[in-house]
């Protein structure tokens, strides 16, 4: 295992806390995030550092309507944060995890 593998070992091995949240990969992203827009779908309830798995996310809006989350898509390098208000619109059909930074409830359209 080189210094690179270990180091994310450890990385993943770690609850996030919102101080330790990932920024948004590339300015683009910050682009696919808009302010929350409300249709039918499914509500949750998501514990700090609980887990989402969404298997196929393409066309579904992800809405944070409270608290802190980080989405971040299977097989790329596409991780995003959205806080309260914001949602986002998934382009990608990679599987999506969701995971709550903090207490959160989130919207899946």
């Amino acid at each position: 295992m080189n210094a690179i593998e270990l180091a994310l070992d450890e990385t993943l091995a770690r609850p996030l806390t919102p101080s330790s949240r990932p920024p948004s990969v590339g300015g683009w992203l910050q682009r696919l995030v808009r302010p929350a827009q409300r249709e039918g779908g499914q509500s949750l309830a998501l514990a700090r550092t609980a887990l989402h798995r969404v298997r196929k996310p393409l066309g579904c809006t992800v809405t944070c309507d409270a608290g802190t989350l980080w989405l971040t898509f299977d097989y790329t390098q596409s991780d995003l944060v959205l806080e309260a208000g914001e949602s986002h619109r998934c382009l990608l059909d990679s599987p999506l995890l969701i995971q709550a930074l903090q207490a959160s409830r989130l919207h899946i359209d």
